[in-house]
């Protein structure tokens, strides 16, 4: 008992002893993982999505198939919270595992091989599919919530307030358009000039109406700002009717697609009452004679 001790201690302190002639103190390095603070668990986990999103952006398929820049957009859009790294990277992983989920279920028999490729065309297409309709979503709130806020911006310029005032006021209001406006403040706040600041908030909310409104402000701001008011007054009563005129051409569209259903559903009915008896009595008619 005492000679399996004694070897495994001269054993120990000869490693000891060649890991110091390497300069190496193995006792020093272990109590320094103890005293090292540890990584929290979901720490450890984004930095490993960072890192698949990092190898995902540099995947051809990736390149092609999606546009990082609008798809940072969108996540914003949608309310996420992700960047567009960490959502490459759960991409890639749900991708990768789906794959290997159907390889195995392949292999065991549960399903049938010829069933095998469904299971990551899903994972490779549901995640986008997910945000694509979530941020579309979104995207009809903005652009409701949007008319309403050059509305108020409108009504509170023309009562003499001043425009960072009336967008401070807007920002406070709940809705998908309040963060865009509160991170326009802030760029504002930071030292951005309101021109570029305005281009900018136009960019991220990536509209046709936001591009216009900030053309109109920064054309205003150009010629001294005393016809501002005006100016966002008409591009209000601009937006009323192109929303009018969308609603129109969507009735028009609405009536076309229904008269085809109408007629395939109604006519066999308005046929069966109209022609029934006819056809009831030619059959007699003709059993008679």
């Amino acid at each position: 008992m005492i000679f399996p001790l004694t070897a495994a201690a001269a054993v120990f302190f000869m490693a000891i002893g060649l890991a110091g002639l390497a300069g190496r103190n193995p006792l020093a390095e272990t109590l320094e993982q103890f005293d090292r603070p540890r990584i929290p668990i979901k720490e450890k986990a984004r930095r490993l999505t960072m890192k698949l999103g990092d190898l995902a952006r540099k995947l051809p398929l990736a390149r092609d198939f999606l546009d990082q820049e609008a798809l940072g957009n969108r996540l914003r859009l949608a309310g996420y919270g992700f960047s567009t790294e960490e959502w490459l990277g759960l991409w890639l992983a749900a991708s990768a595992s789906t794959l290997l989920i159907a390889f195995l279920l392949a292999w065991t028999g549960i399903i049938l091989p010829i069933l095998a490729p469904v299971l990551p065309l899903a994972g490779f297409l549901l995640p986008k599919a997910m945000l694509d309709h979530r941020a579309t979503r979104k995207r009809r709130d903005l652009t409701r919530e949007f008319m309403v806020f050059v509305e108020k911006t409108a009504l509170a310029v023309s009562a003499n307030v001043p425009l960072i005032a009336a967008f401070r006021n807007a920002a406070s209001s709940p809705g998908v358009l309040g963060p865009e406006i509160t991170l326009l403040l802030e760029e504002y706040d930071l030292g951005t000039p309101l021109p570029q600041a305005l281009d900018n908030f136009a960019s991220r909310l990536d509209m046709a109406e936001a591009d216009d409104f900030a053309a109109a402000i920064k054309n205003a701001l150009r010629h001294g700002g005393s016809n501002l008011p005006n100016v966002l007054l008409g591009y209000a009563r601009e937006m009323r009717r192109a929303r009018d005129a969308r609603i129109e051409e969507i009735a028009r569209k609405m009536e076309s697609r229904i008269i085809v259903p109408v007629v395939l559903t109604v006519f066999p009915a308005a046929a069966l009452i109209i022609l029934g008896p006819i056809a009831i009595s030619i059959i007699k008619a003709l059993i008679g004679g």
